[in-house]
């Protein structure tokens, strides 16, 4: 599912829990919850610990204090398994709902729960009703939701200025320092002025080491709960950078290691090996690799204006701005296709490489409720971007070939992929790509557009 379509708009969304059955749920887990502390008997329970308890973290043997419980989170709680199965059951019905689920998540869901608990053991009323439900878990849930502004270093990409494209900035090294560090001035930290300013300095020279390990941040918005950050941003940051990464080999040729990206999908091609022949007098050898460069990607003036004068760079950019519901089917499948483009610059194999292409190319030319099929892929494809007869047959012929080793991958883990196959399918690609966004205004749906090449195969 494209991350965007984990984002909500108000006037379309439907509840997707059941208040009644969520309060219902919610009275088995306050039946099955008591005072109690770490040393309550029994198996499978939840237990959260009282005021003044100390919460240890690491090796049992050689337990780390990681902070004791605030006096006013009151006794502690002991849950049994059905009230475990409960609160789990409660989860599952709140993500229900789309916007719960993409902008609360679970773990928000599940420390509003064990609040409520807490607040339970102190004597306050809960009563298991689909008001309490309501204006006591949800809608302050609901609320905690906030827009957050997000820096991401971006790994092995240099930018001579600052580059928008769609809803992501890619922001120099000094450009993000400033931008990172300009709210500390703002902001207050308990304690006296001078106790304060010192917190300051501590933070902004954290900041400065953490953005002195790139020299490039992506900055983009994210709307959520805090709870849900660490998985919102880093899905978000890989989709962004998804969408630039697609220029990898036409800015800086087919050089295995001239790519870009976030450090979750680019950090696998860092990696060592020793090796030795059977020899025993031979001496061991070792080896350190890096996916076969790691200079760092350099985007400058010339190759944005190279990028906007020959694969319509500004147009792409409106595109990725308009929000998903805006887009027409054409727009939504470029996006889409964009995504598999950029992913194939990550994958760790050429079969992984290969599989995201041709996946490219199914999205552009394939449409929603077609069969992908190797006569139907092979002849559109052809069509599409062949420059006569002759080179339309070769194109056929040998995407029906590609779409094959596609299927061996798929389904029997087929293995041995060239190199140059993988380049084929990329420029083909890039090519049905740029032919498509060329012809944009033409087509007012993505089915319209694929009838139009099948006409060519009858005409």
């Amino acid at each position: 599912m494209p991350f965007e379509s984990r984002l909500i708009h108000p006037e379309t969304r439907r509840m997707g829990y059941d208040k009644s059955k969520l309060s219902d749920i919610l009275g088995k887990i306050l039946e099955n919850a008591a005072p109690g502390g770490s040393d309550a008997p029994g198996a499978d329970r939840l237990i959260l610990a009282g005021a003044g308890a100390s919460i240890h973290v690491g090796d049992p043997n050689n337990p780390i204090l990681a902070g004791v419980v605030p006096s006013e989170a009151g006794p502690g709680v002991v849950v049994s398994s059905k009230g475990v199965h409960a609160i789990s059951a409660f989860c599952d019905e709140c993500l229900k709902d789309q916007e719960l689920r993409s902008t609360v998540g679970r773990s928000a869901v599940l420390e509003r729960i064990h609040d409520i608990l807490r607040e339970k053991m102190k004597g306050v009323d809960v009563t298991p009703t689909a008001d309490f439900v309501r204006y006591q878990i949800l809608q302050p849930l609901r609320s905690a939701v906030k827009h957050w502004e997000v820096f991401v270093p971006v790994i092995n990409l240099e930018v001579e200025r600052t580059i928008e494209f769609g809803e992501f900035t890619y922001l120099h090294r000094n450009v993000a320092e400033k931008a990172v560090t300009a709210p500390l001035g703002q902001h207050r930290y308990p304690g006296t002025a001078a106790e304060s300013d010192a917190q300051k300095m501590n933070v902004a020279s954290g900041l400065v080491r953490i953005l002195g390990d790139s020299t490039c941040w992506m900055k983009f918005r994210v709307q959520a709960h805090i709870k849900l950050i660490p998985e919102v941003c880093p899905a978000k940051a890989a989709y962004g950078v998804n969408f630039l990464r697609c220029f990898c080999r036409i800015l800086f040729g087919g050089k295995r290691g001239a790519i870009f990206g976030v450090p979750n999908d680019v950090q696998t091609f860092r990696w060592s090996y020793l090796y030795y022949d059977t020899d025993p007098h031979t001496s061991i050898n070792s080896h350190n690799t890096v996916g076969g460069g790691w200079l760092p990607c350099r985007i400058d003036s010339s190759a944005i204006t190279y990028l906007t004068d020959n694969w319509h760079f500004g147009e792409i950019d409106l595109v990725l701005r308009k929000p998903e519901k805006e887009r027409n089917e054409v727009e939504g499948a470029l996006v889409q296709a964009m995504q598999s483009w950029g992913k194939s610059f990550t994958g760790f194999t050429n079969e992984d490489r290969l599989l995201s292409l041709v996946i490219g190319l199914e999205r552009l030319l394939v449409c929603d409720g077609e069969q992908s099929t190797t006569e139907r892929l092979s002849d559109r494809l052809a069509l599409h971007i062949g420059a006569d007869a002759n080179d339309k047959r070769d194109i056929s012929r040998e995407a029906k070939r590609l779409y094959d080793l596609r299927s061996k991958i798929v389904h029997s883990a087929w293995t041995g992929i060239d190199e140059k196959d993988v380049t084929l399918a990329h420029n083909w690609l890039a090519s049905a790509f740029l032919v498509l966004v060329e012809n944009l205004a033409k087509f007012k749906s993505h089915r319209e557009f694929c009838s139009c090449l099948d006409s060519r195969k009858f005409s």
